[in-house]
């Protein structure tokens, strides 16, 4: 029977190295059996195999002294079935225990629980020290505070008092913002615990809610707007379906006017033929008609401008006369349109304030308004291109400053510089 002493030195580095990895096997169990509360026959036995291979270990390791050859060598059989019998043990304590974690709530089992929940959670005392922090919430006091979470008291109330940038309140809850993109709801709940009072601080996820109700807000936006512009398009269609008739009277009248002058002129050449009567009652007809000719007040300068911005909510307030020439009344109708249009889609306003003065021959109309001032340089595409180009066909001007506040001014001159 070859001695363990006698093998080779790798081989018997490799028995060694087994030794040491069953011994931290049965360390393993009867640290688990502790944790998990096994008391009696079973915790005592794994604390003796813990102590037996400790002691084995240390026999296998004076086997190198030649001192201690004289008293006692250990034969390499009984080496490897001790440690095979061991192995075996370890193996069967950990499919019992595995077993056990199959059928049974540890305190471990708890923890890790707790810990992979997508919520953040925080139990603390009054005083705000932490009782139980899972690891959500431990990632989210990181972003904070750059540190773990030592207090919830004080991060409940940094958030609650806006003492972070991207915090916000909504129904009474606060909504905090992390650096990290994610958006977090929190709410607080006292708890009765061992004759004492303890708070529940609970961080929801709801950055896929947040994102969709910002979403959902702009295109309620953009649909209100769409819903406005349809309006005012309908009452454009009522103020063209006037015109139309309007057109047909003036056609009529036309006509009316044309068959009076024949007859008139039938009656010069042959008054005989001509029915007197007939001829008096038709010119009386287009007098009276002409003379009570007032314009309706859907025919008044702007009328259809100030109809849409009613409909689209936007208050125009004039502070002077607006001109009433004929030749400025369509660029002036532009410069209204463009403007309402602005307030409602960049500025966000509810009123648009057009000031109208004069100077050495000219109109000048500063426009403004009462909504958010732009974030960017203003680039003149659509409307204000057109508007530009209007204005300065006509001999005008126009300037446009963003800073502090939007501001539009045209200069326009009261002659028509096309009128000889």
């Amino acid at each position: 029977m070859t001695p363990f002493y006698a093998l080779p030195p790798t081989l018997s580095g490799l028995i060694r190295l087994w030794s040491v990895a069953v011994m931290m096997c049965h360390l393993y169990d009867s640290i688990r059996y502790r944790q998990l509360g096994k008391k009696g026959a079973v915790r005592w036995f794994s604390l003796s195999m813990v102590v037996l291979n400790v002691a084995f270990f240390y026999l296998l390791q004076q086997q190198n002294h030649p001192e201690f050859l004289f008293w006692f060598v250990i034969p390499t059989a009984w080496t490897v079935v001790f440690l095979g019998l061991s192995t075996l043990i370890g193996a069967v304590a950990q499919f019992r225990i595995s077993g056990w974690h199959r059928n049974h709530i540890s305190a471990m089992s708890v923890h890790e629980v707790f810990d992979g929940l997508p919520a953040g959670l925080c139990y603390y005392r009054p005083d705000g020290l932490p009782i139980l922090v899972n690891e959500k919430m431990r990632q989210i006091g990181l972003q904070l505070y750059g540190t773990s979470l030592i207090n919830g008291e004080t991060l409940w109330h940094d958030i609650r008092t806006g003492r972070f940038s991207d915090g916000m309140l909504f129904d009474n809850a606060p909504i905090l913002r992390t650096h990290d993109g994610r958006v977090y709801s929190f709410c607080l709940n006292e708890l009765p615990f061992q004759g004492t009072r303890i708070y529940e601080m609970i961080a929801s996820d709801i950055t896929e809610e947040y994102d969709m109700t910002l979403t959902l807000e702009e295109k309620l936006k953009q649909a209100h707007i769409v819903n406005m512009r349809l309006k005012a398009l309908m009452d454009c269609i009522e103020y063209v379906t006037m015109s139309r008739e309007l057109l047909q009277i003036k056609a009529a009248l036309h006509d009316s006017i044309g068959r009076s002058l024949l007859l008139a002129r039938k009656y010069l050449s042959a008054p005989d033929q001509t029915d007197r009567r007939e001829l008096l009652q038709l010119w009386q007809s287009n007098i009276r008609w002409l003379k009570n000719q007032e314009p309706e007040t859907w025919q008044q300068p702007y009328y259809v401008i100030f109809m849409q911005a009613d409909k689209l909510s936007i208050e125009i307030e004039i502070i002077g006369e607006l001109p009433r020439e004929t030749h400025l009344i369509p660029l002036i109708d532009t410069a209204l349109s463009v403007h309402i249009t602005n307030v409602l889609r960049h500025a966000g306003g509810t009123r648009a304030t057009v000031s109208v003065g004069e100077e050495a021959g000219a109109y000048v109309l500063t426009f403004q308004n009462n909504g958010n001032p732009p974030r960017t340089a203003i680039r003149e595409t659509g409307g204000l291109a057109n508007l530009r180009q209007k204005t300065e066909a006509a001999g005008g001007q126009m300037n446009i400053k963003a800073e502090p506040a939007f501001e539009m001014v045209l200069r326009l001159p009261k002659e028509n510089p096309y009128v000889l």
